[in-house]
């Protein structure tokens, strides 16, 4: 891939619009310089799972679980830690997931 040093036609949506309340756009927009990925910190995961057999396809977090789907369709909800779980992370019910 060709590296380019503008940012021009990389607006991927209106998010450097602002809005009034009654959608009209103000004057002044803010515009947010891009970062090459080189450039970004890439952190290392804290804990790694296999879920399932087939790829991923969506991830979800929700402030007490989270959900996953393959590619196949299978989704699951995944019970987050609780307070006072065991030392190696799991939860001291011993249910860490469910299928729905």
């Amino acid at each position: 891939r060709k590296e380019t040093n503008s940012t021009v036609g990389r607006i991927r949506s209106h998010s450097t619009i602002s809005e009034d309340g009654e959608g009209a756009t103000n004057g002044t927009d803010v515009v947010h310089g891009f970062r090459t990925k080189a450039s970004t910190a890439m952190l290392p995961p804290v804990m790694s799972k296999k879920i399932d057999s087939h790829p991923l396809s969506w991830l979800e977090f929700q402030e007490d679980c989270i959900m996953t789907a393959c590619k196949d369709g299978h989704v699951h909800t995944w019970d987050r830690p609780k307070e006072g779980a065991g030392e190696n992370g799991h939860n001291s019910s011993g249910a860490d997931n469910s299928a729905i």
